[in-house]
């Protein structure tokens, strides 16, 4: 999976400490394979947070909204 140019130059232009992402394991848009993804997106961005919610796609939030907070407070407490 090579990293779309939106996603490359939007995570390369982030001016903040840190950045998380939360991917679903059955997303399509990752072709289903999230741990590329985060391979890819942590070498644009070293040290990025990265959470697989096993069940869920694209819609994270609407397919697994439990699993999501836990992530996000996860994230923001971090």
């Amino acid at each position: 999976m090579a990293a779309r140019p939106i996603v490359r130059d939007a995570i390369g232009s982030l001016d903040v400490e840190r950045v998380d992402a939360v991917y679903g394991a059955l997303d399509p848009v990752v072709r289903r394979d999230p741990e590329t993804a985060r391979t890819v997106l942590q070498s644009m961005r070293p040290g990025l947070g990265f959470t697989t919610i096993a069940g869920a796609g694209h819609w994270v939030p609407y397919e697994a909204p439990s699993a999501f907070e836990t992530a996000l407070l996860g994230s923001l407490e971090a």
